[in-house]
């Protein structure tokens, strides 16, 4: 009897989000699924279906007018499986029918949330989906309470579910619409409330599920993982330093911060901070932003959240690992030691080479949609690294762009939601051991 042969599982991940985004394509072109009940072009189904899946929220057309209930119920779909990841969702159902999580679908979820062991992931994902039914109700309550008033009764529940979600999962779609020329959070850009409960709720979303875990189990910050602190430090950094640097460069300009009181321009300030990592709700237009404000998104759409988390970028803990080895190196020390523990070499390594791939695929993806388009680099690198990273904020030109560019986008942020490793490795290449074969070391020239 010949041997099963035995499947990657990063190809089962890479094939699970592609079915995912295909399907939804297919329900997107129906005429239920828009307003005007037409069919819709396969392209525009497809691009909206990866930025839904992708958990990105880059649009070619607007959520609120042209998607149906219908159209916009299947992308919060897409949306919530995206963000909590396509295996965690099917364990989901074993788990609620009482049924027996294989070996198979813990490996495939250890791959999705990057984790290093199979040690508790039926419990990982048992407290996820709790914490995210929990944290995802509470902050369709609040918003619900505040859309109500706006909207009515039963639009504003679903503008409250619907945006509440999309934060969480750090997606970045909005149904808003456009009032008195303004559009999407752009609406509520003087209302505290709203744009403090989506930056929360994104915040929680981006820590990492891992975090979650972590803290819930030890309930003390001085007890928790390397990983856990570096993803909280580096969060709080980021969010700090972020607003402090917008705030300087917007405020006094008049596109975006200069009419607004100083509580709004604190207010938009830390949002702008949180949001390019990575949900994508844009409470100014970034357009607008100058270009020191945009070199900060950038960087910050760049860097995204946690790993393991809704959302994307080269993750917030990469960063503080590469930082702290090249500080390490700069002191001439042979070893990365945080917090009286060892960091791998090994994750060194794959933290340099995501942050150049990354890099590259970014920066190569502008250039050519430059070429084509004829867009400054500028605007076009802004659409690119919020592609990648899975962010969706953007300057207003990916709805203008041709075909070329949007498929460059979409594979952008197919690439960024699944990882680079796993599409590499997935789809493109054999994982491969070195250790079989050792090679004698000669020494380079660095610097």
């Amino acid at each position: 009897m010949a041997r099963k042969k035995r499947v990657n599982p990063m190809r089962i991940i890479v094939a699970a989000f592609l079915g995912i985004i295909l399907f939804g394509t297919l329900l997107l072109m129906l005429p239920i699924s828009s307003r005007a009940h037409i069919y819709t072009s396969p392209l525009t189904a497809l691009f909206t279906a990866t930025s839904a899946t992708c958990v990105t929220g880059l649009v070619v057309v607007d959520t609120a007018t042209y998607w149906s209930s219908f159209g916009q119920a299947v992308i919060l779909v897409m949306i919530q499986i995206g963000g909590l990841g396509f295996m965690s969702v099917i364990s989901l159902f074993f788990l609620v029918l009482r049924k027996h999580v294989g070996l198979r679908s813990r490996i495939l979820i250890m791959q999705s949330f990057n984790l290093d062991c199979l040690d508790g992931v039926v419990r990982l994902i048992r407290d996820v989906m709790r914490g995210t039914l929990c944290l995802e109700g509470v902050g369709a309550i609040i918003l619900s309470a505040r859309f109500i008033p706006d909207y009515g009764l039963g639009r504003g529940i679903w503008c409250g579910i619907f945006h509440s979600i999309s934060a969480f999962c750090n997606a970045g779609f909005d149904i808003v619409g456009t009032r008195n020329g303004l559009s999407g959070m752009m609406v509520y850009a003087r209302d505290p409330i709203v744009l403090l409960t989506l930056a929360v709720l994104l915040i929680l979303g981006g820590l990492g599920f891992f975090v979650w875990e972590d803290f819930l189990s030890k309930r003390s910050l001085r007890n928790l993982r390397i990983h856990s602190k570096l993803a909280i430090i580096t969060t709080a950094v980021l969010l700090i330093a972020g607003m402090l640097l917008i705030l300087f460069a917007e405020w006094n300009n008049k596109g975006t911060f200069a009419g607004f009181s100083f509580r709004d321009k604190l207010v938009n300030a830390f949002f702008q901070s949180a949001t390019p990592r990575t949900a994508g709700f844009n409470s100014v237009d970034q357009g607008l932003l100058t270009d020191g404000g945009k070199v900060i998104t950038i960087l910050l759409m760049y860097i995204g959240a946690g790993g393991g988390s809704t959302a994307g970028g080269i993750k917030t803990v990469t960063v503080a690992v590469l930082l702290l080895s090249a500080l390490s190196t700069l002191k001439g020390k042979r070893d990365l030691i945080v917090f009286e523990r060892r960091i791998e070499t090994r994750q060194v390594t794959s933290g340099a080479a995501l942050l150049i791939s990354s890099l590259v695929l970014t920066v190569c993806g502008a250039l050519l949609i430059t070429m084509r388009e004829g867009i400054p680099f500028m605007q076009t690198l802004f659409e690119t690294v919020s592609a990648f990273s899975t962010v969706g904020l953007s300057t207003g030109i990916t709805a203008q762009i041709g075909a070329f560019s949007r498929v460059i986008l979409i594979l952008l942020m197919y690439i960024g939601r699944i990882g680079v490793t796993t599409f590499t490795v997935g789809l493109l290449f054999k994982a491969q051991d070195s250790s079989e074969v050792t090679y004698p070391t000669e020494g380079v020239m660095i610097g």
